[in-house]
């Protein structure tokens, strides 16, 4: 007989007074940092950082899978699922005559223990998971010895269920056999770069509890599922899925009955690039005995579950060297544009995602700035500050391509500049000149003044021909009959 583990005491303790449940949510980036003593329930996404701190320990809820979606994950401290998966069967009740125990639940539930001959009372199955839960023995011959629980799920499928219960054990006349153990529960810690684990993480069955004197003690529950994933794990922490051990039977004063069963070992799975250096324990529970000397087969122990490291991160059935969405869970593994990218994390679909030009991570065809990195937006208009034109504004009414506030010549494409001096053809003054050169200031481009040295602007005849080289200021210089040079009014 094996002495009872010190995880049934650990379960026994009361937890602290200030613990509290905390449920899941969506925690938008925040960090998860349960206290010593808090209990975990259901589903956490979107975690900052999930942190089971050095010298606590952190409960998983009853009957419930834990699954934990984290940047970082660290477990320096203990993170305890024993005991909270599927429920034990109940011991046989022996009032007023011998009847058998109540199966265990979930689908490796251990069958429950042989009723006795009004005494000597059968043991409860095992619960099974990765490993098979043990057979009980019983008084009334092999022929009615209770089958173990079933394996169920892969050794490299994306499950981490919850581990099964032990059978209750059989009672005799009055008498009450042991409750079946729990089984361990189902935890899945996910980060997208780091789990680290230096403590301790329980998916334990229970051991089955000891039945009346004469009646059979209940079989141990099987170990939970275990699940990390991410891209890098350290530490050498323990990822724990053991069968809890089968309950004794009450042998004072000469009672006669049949120990339970082991439960089978659980399923621990490191989905992960590396090897990790974790201390796997999947052993299955161990068996307790019937009264010796009387002949009768044991009641059998659990056998071991499975420990396996494989290289598929996102749990989609799909081994990370064919994944073609290594993080992105896509069992279809569809590549609409041949990309070898599949369309779930495709960054560009309809254009190929390995051509990236200027290196900004952005593939050419979906790179809003060409040749720069897209990523720098100083302003945060999402356009990139090398390809900013205009602060943000998009509006572009003349549609060449410049936002209206930065637009040179409104109604005209500022990019035809024939005479290359900066001002759009539709707005130059001076086709043929550069209309940034007026020597006399009179806004007229020298290239184009007609009279250099005075403003073009005063013409007081009319004539067309400004007065700082008008030769008749009080006629048209245009008129010269004779052609001698001398406007006609002046002649």
């Amino acid at each position: 007989m094996r002495p009872l583990p010190m995880c049934l005491f650990a379960l026994i303790a009361p937890l602290s007074a200030s613990a509290v449940t905390i449920n899941g949510a969506d925690y938008g980036g925040a960090d998860l940092l349960p206290a010593s003593g808090d209990v975990l329930n259901g589903t956490f996404t979107n975690v900052g950082t999930f942190s089971v701190r050095g010298g606590s320990t952190v409960y998983v809820a009853d009957n419930t899978q834990l699954e934990v979606f984290a940047d970082v994950v660290t477990v320096t401290g203990t993170l305890d699922g024993r005991g909270r998966g599927e429920r034990g069967g109940r011991g046989g009740n022996g009032t007023p005559s011998a009847i058998d125990g109540d199966p265990g639940f979930g689908p490796g539930g251990g069958a429950g223990g042989d009723q006795g001959p009004c005494v000597h009372g059968g043991g409860g199955a095992g619960g099974g998971y990765g490993g098979l839960g043990g057979d009980g023995a019983t008084f009334n011959g092999d022929t009615y010895r209770v089958q173990g629980g079933a394996s169920y799920g892969m050794a490299q499928g994306p499950d981490y269920a919850l581990g099964s219960g032990g059978g209750g054990g059989g009672a005799g006349c009055n008498i009450f056999g042991g409750q079946g153990g729990n089984g361990g529960a189902g935890v899945f810690l996910q980060a997208l770069s780091n789990i680290d684990v230096t403590g301790s993480i329980y998916a334990d069955g229970d051991v089955g509890l000891m039945g009346d004197r004469y009646a059979g003690g209940g079989g141990g529950g099987s170990g939970g599922g275990i699940a990390l994933s991410a891209p890098i794990m350290t530490g050498s922490g323990l990822l724990s899925a053991t069968g809890g051990d089968g309950g004794p039977t009450d042998q004072s004063g000469g009672g006669i009955g049949c120990g339970g069963a082991g439960g089978g070992g659980g399923r621990v799975k490191m989905f992960t690039n590396g090897v990790p250096s974790y201390v796997c324990d999947v052993s299955g529970g161990w068996f307790e005995t019937c009264m010796p000397g009387w002949g009768i087969t044991e009641s059998d122990p659990g056998t071991p579950g499975s420990c396996e490291i494989i290289g598929d991160i996102d749990l989609d059935g799909i081994m990370d060297v064919d994944d073609n969405c290594m993080l992105t869970p896509n069992a279809s593994q569809i590549d609409s544009d041949a990309d070898g990218v599949g369309d779930v994390c495709d960054l560009c679909p309809g254009f190929d995602d390995n051509t990236d030009t200027d290196f900004d991570a952005v593939p050419d065809g979906c790179d809003a700035c060409p040749g720069f990195d897209d990523d720098l937006d100083t302003d945060g208009n999402g356009i990139p500050d090398a390809c900013d034109l205009c602060g943000g504004a998009i509006a572009d009414a003349d549609l060449d391509g410049i936002p209206d506030p930065c637009d040179i010549c409104p109604g005209f494409d500022d990019n035809v500049d024939a005479d290359a001096d900066g001002i759009p053809d539709g707005c130059d003054q001076c086709p043929a000149g550069d209309d940034t050169l007026d020597t006399d200031g009179d806004t007229v481009p020298d290239d184009c003044d007609l009279c250099e040295g005075s403003s073009d602007a005063f013409d007081t005849d009319g004539d067309g021909v400004p007065n700082g080289c008008d030769l008749c200021a009080l006629g048209d210089d245009t008129l010269d009959s004779d052609i001698d040079g001398v406007p006609d009014a002046c002649d």
